[in-house]
């Protein structure tokens, strides 16, 4: 029996990466089910930049910036 359930969009489905699992807590083996486990959902929704990346933007912003901030002083 299952005690929760989960309901999700066909945009979602076909948006995101979506992967399913069961949490093994209340079932006596790892291998088994329990109608007490939890579910568990994670959705990838978009990719998620580098570190480097996040740094790349930021120096570049900084750059656009400072031009932005001398062509206003004239």
């Amino acid at each position: 029996q299952a005690l929760d359930h989960m309901l999700v969009s066909p945009h979602l489905m076909n948006s995101a990466s979506l992967v399913y699992d069961v949490v093994h807590a209340n079932a006596e083996f790892s291998d088994q089910l329990s109608d007490h486990d939890p579910t568990l959902l994670t959705m990838s929704l978009a990719p998620v930049p580098e570190p480097e990346t996040y740094a790349l933007m930021l120096a570049g912003l900084a750059i656009i910036g400072a031009r932005v901030r001398r062509s206003r002083r004239g």
